[in-house]
């Protein structure tokens, strides 16, 4: 055989193996190659029970007169609604209606309005059932 014919036969071998290589390569990856899976995001897992919490501690704090951990655990609950607040159109509605309840606790806290806070918690325990 000919150089030329043993360089074409040793090129068309090279070819066929990484072409197979490639083909199982895709077909199966081997252990090394990260595996895409699908998770819940940090803010889904943890909603709503932390900002419920968070609303029910608020509704004792009202209830008992401690207008100073009220206050506090308002800021408290509204920079968690801010880190974990759904960002999707669909629930854009109901976000801006949290929005405002928790700028409506603000006012009833520093009114030292327990009915207001309990109403305001009230209706922030509905919305929070409607987004989880």
């Amino acid at each position: 055989m000919s150089k030329h014919a043993v360089f074409l036969i040793g090129l068309l071998i090279i070819l066929i193996v990484v072409s197979v290589t490639q083909d199982s390569a895709i077909k199966s990856p081997n252990s090394s190659s990260p595996e895409l899976i699908e998770l819940t995001p940090l803010s889904e897992s943890r909603f709503p029970n932390q900002l419920q919490s968070l609303v029910d501690r608020l509704s004792q704090a009202a209830l008992d007169n401690h207008w100073a951990t009220a206050s506090d655990l308002v800021e408290q609950l509204e920079r968690t609604w801010e880190n974990m607040k759904p960002t999707d159109s669909t629930t854009l509605g109901i976000v801006q209606e949290v929005d405002r309840i928790i700028e409506t606790l603000h006012y009833n806290v520093w009114g030292r309005d327990s009915t207001g806070v309990l109403n305001s918690s009230r209706k922030l325990t509905a919305l929070f059932a409607d987004l989880s």
